[in-house]
């Protein structure tokens, strides 16, 4: 008996039909797949673009509106952050759509919309800004391989930084980490003198030293920090009491560019003797006053010392706007010294290339001394930045210097048998403008 096969007729039809099946897989994969990876870096884009314009709009509003680190507290119900988020929502809609057409709102419970929320992380407040916008991605072959949407869901938050002065909105700031066992070390205070601390307060990375029965320091709207010891001698009254904090400032959080002492405008100035007029530039030479007689008017400026700058006596006025930028000697401004040393201050214009609020700079690892006091009437005005050097002031009976100022240094002395005054306000600090940062 003869066998006989089977017809095999319409095989190779199912095999077609299984390659089509792949073909549209692969044509899905290859179309689709850089439609959505197109669409995915639009929509990113529009999120990033989105959150940066809603926190650039918040640094703003904090700017013309006077909100400085120092002012500002983690509260949603303030006024002033429940108008500065409805303009920077409204920003980021407006970005959104102008920048890849996506339609977002303010809830964002739906993944498609903005938020904001306000933050601590040791020393620094912020305020972050999220953006979500979700897309369905047109397709041409997936839908034949799966079923739904092509859907994707994008995030990018912004992170913006208010206004602050060096130090956080500290009145004075000692980076020393050193205990109490040194001469200097961080801050010290002593005499029979009362100290007022007008806003700010103290804080010491290091040590912070009280001495004198009948020394008095007192600091309104602020504290006084010290992270490694506190130490008194002889009974002082400090208030409100010092209070040990675990984290340290790190100068490098608050770095202040130097003055540009080659700025084109910089000549090369010599000083003479009963000279009466002092001009911006750079001084190579040693300088020291010593008369009583003297009386010497700093013209408004920057004034580059590369030698040290000394006065006992007389009377100094530069009270027009000056920056004094120490290369790598002392800075002396003794006791019997009817002095006037103000940086240009709060909206004044500076006379380049001075810098607006910045009265001292000393550079990092410039470990030199800073002494600035003064007779009665004398003052000072604007952030003096001298992050590795001793900064001194105070003073002597019937001296009473006040000091409209930040001090920023390695160590910080205030002494004396003489009353100070110490009145930091943010429009008279070197200020660090809001700051954004990205995070996706």
């Amino acid at each position: 008996m003869v066998q006989k096969n089977r017809s095999e007729k319409g095989q190779a039809l199912i095999l077609i039909v299984f390659g089509i099946v792949g073909l549209l897989g692969f044509a899905a994969l290859a179309i689709d797949g850089g439609r959505i990876y197109t669409d995915r870096r639009n929509m990113q884009n529009s999120s990033d673009t989105a959150s940066l314009t809603a926190a650039a709009s918040i640094a703003n509003y904090m700017s013309a509106n006077g909100v400085y680190y120092s002012n500002w507290t983690c509260d949603d119900t303030q006024p002033w952050y429940i108008s500065a988020k409805a303009q920077a929502f409204s920003d980021a809609i407006d970005r959104a759509a102008i920048n890849g057409g996506y339609i977002i709102d303010t809830d964002a419970t739906d993944d498609n919309g903005v938020m904001a929320e306000c933050g601590v992380d040791g020393f620094e407040k912020f305020i972050d800004v999220t953006t979500y916008i979700t897309h369905d991605t047109p397709s041409s072959f997936a839908q034949f391989v799966f079923g739904g949407p092509l859907r994707q869901t994008v995030i990018s938050t912004a992170r913006v930084y208010p206004q602050t002065s060096g130090g956080f909105g500290h009145a004075i700031v000692a980076l020393n980490e050193a205990d109490c066992t040194g001469n200097q070390s961080g801050v010290t205070i002593n005499g029979t003198i009362d100290i007022e601390v007008n806003g700010g307060g103290v804080f010491s990375n290091g040590c912070l030293r009280a001495s004198g029965a009948h020394l008095e320091v007192n600091v309104d709207d602020g504290g006084n920090t010290y992270i490694a010891e506190y130490d008194t001698n002889g009974g002082p009254t400090v208030n409100p009491a010092p209070v040990q904090a675990t984290e340290p400032m790190s100068g490098d959080t608050f770095a202040i560019d130097p003055p540009n002492c080659n700025h084109s405008s910089m000549q090369a100035r010599t000083y003479s003797n009963g000279q009466t007029v002092m001009e911006p530039g750079r001084y190579a030479s040693n300088i020291s006053i010593t008369s009583s007689g003297s009386n010497v008017t700093m013209n408004p400026g920057l004034y580059c010392f590369y030698g040290v700058f000394k006065m006992t006596g007389g009377v100094l006025n530069a009270s027009s706007g000056v920056t004094i930028y120490m290369d790598d000697d002392d800075l002396e401004i003794g006791g019997n010294v009817l002095v006037t040393m103000h940086a240009p201050l709060g909206t004044a214009t500076a006379v380049a290339p001075a810098i607006p609020n910045l009265v001292v700079y000393l550079p990092p690892g410039h470990t030199g001394n800073v002494s600035m006091l003064g007779t009665t009437g004398s003052s000072y005005a604007g952030t003096v930045y001298a992050p590795d050097a001793y900064v001194k002031v105070g003073g002597n009976a019937g001296i009473n210097p006040t000091y409209s100022t930040q001090i920023i240094g390695w160590d910080v002395s205030i002494s004396g048998t003489s009353d100070v005054y110490i009145n930091f306000s943010e429009e008279f600090a070197y200020q660090f403008p809001p700051r954004l940062d990205l995070n996706r």
